[in-house]
């Protein structure tokens, strides 16, 4: 199991995540989506290529990032996605399927 987190946050460590699968940061803080996707397109197809139903997406830093990596993991799962989202009463990651 692998949780691919979209963004590297400044200062995030994605504590707790980990029991959920191995950490898998897509891209690093620094990155935007400035005037062509195309190359994002193309890392996400790499990162996320073999994305299957044992797999969860962290959305986390550019929510550009978030609606690119949901489509590309839909496309790679025959539309399944398990995310990871933070509860902020709880402190805690939970599991969210679509």
């Amino acid at each position: 199991m692998t949780v691919f987190v979209v963004q590297a946050i400044k200062g995030g460590t994605f504590k707790g995540a980990d029991r959920f699968g191995d950490l898998n940061i897509i891209f690093e803080v620094e990155h935007q989506v400035v005037i062509s996707a195309i190359p994002t397109l193309r890392k996400l197809n790499e990162a996320l290529e073999n994305f299957s139903n044992d797999d969860f997406l962290l959305l986390s830093g550019d929510p550009i990032l978030f609606g690119l990596a949901t489509t590309v993991a839909a496309n790679k799962n025959n539309g399944q996605i398990r995310f990871l989202i933070w509860s902020k009463i709880d402190k805690a990651h939970y599991e969210v399927k679509l």
